[in-house]
């Protein structure tokens, strides 16, 4: 009986002054020194012994290790983040000076090349140039004069007799050219699909018409229209073509404006 005493005030002596940190072992050592004391009580009753006095484990000093546990474990996961922090702004900034560096160089490569070489460096701008302006002209001309194109309609009579027709007469051929060209695959009896679609078409022609004009003109300002064989003549056609494109789209407002009032 005596040892078994002795072995419950150790065991209460080692709970009070060695405190578990974790909460669930020191939960678990609080509800064993429960049993014993309870078993002990029993006993104490069946020897007619006074009975043990209470004992109250103090568990602040667990909780106080918990929590200083924690702050020194939120101070470290900081210390590593500001670390992290400082170490990501070093390795930035070392990779853009290093690129500025770099970039230095390449443009101090380039200035001596060029300077090394001005004449097949002027030489090669000069056809650079030449060729891309080249292949704006060529490639207007061509959409101007495919066998698609809007101006391509008609072809069988001159421009002259071809603007002497009155919208009225030409307007229904218009459509129904219109119709045949864009007709919609998923419901070839959807009127409004051929008529998006040819104001879509006519209006790019008209644009790019436009544009081979400007070219045109530009190139005469600094008089460099024969290096692109462009002449009063070639001028005179690209305007012959505007005009057509523009008197088609006259036509179709004119019917179109038919149309809306005949409907209503």
């Amino acid at each position: 009986m005596k040892m078994y005493y002795i072995y419950l005030i150790l065991l209460c002596s080692n709970a009070i002054v060695y405190p578990v940190i974790e909460d669930k072992y020191t939960q678990q050592t609080i509800e064993h020194i429960d049993k014993l004391m309870a078993e002990l009580s029993k006993r104490l009753e069946v020897y007619h012994c006074p009975p043990m006095p209470q004992i109250t484990i103090n568990q602040s000093v667990s909780s106080d290790h918990s929590s200083a546990h924690q702050s020194a474990q939120y101070q470290k996961t900081t210390n590593d983040l500001l670390q992290f922090n400082e170490q990501s702004q070093k390795t930035i900034q070392t990779y853009i000076s290093s690129s500025i560096d770099s970039c230095k160089g390449v443009i101090a490569n380039i200035a001596a090349f060029i300077s090394n070489n001005k004449i097949k460096c002027s030489c090669a701008g000069l056809a650079t140039v030449y060729g891309y302006i080249g292949y704006q002209i060529y490639s207007r001309q061509q959409i101007l004069t495919t066998a698609s194109s809007w101006n391509s309609w008609r072809n069988n009579c001159s421009f002259e007799e071809f603007m002497s027709y009155s919208a009225q007469n030409i307007g229904d051929d218009l459509i129904y050219e219109i119709q045949t060209r864009y007709a919609d695959p998923e419901n070839p009896t959807n009127f409004i699909y051929s008529l998006v679609e040819f104001s879509k078409n006519l209006a790019y022609e008209i644009k790019n018409a436009e544009e081979l004009l400007t070219i045109y003109t530009w190139l005469e300002r600094v008089r460099c229209s024969h290096l692109f064989f462009v002449d009063a003549a070639t001028i005179a056609t690209a305007q012959a073509k505007l005009h057509k494109l523009l008197f088609i789209k006259h036509i179709f407002a004119t019917w179109y404006a038919n149309y809306k009032i005949e409907k209503n």
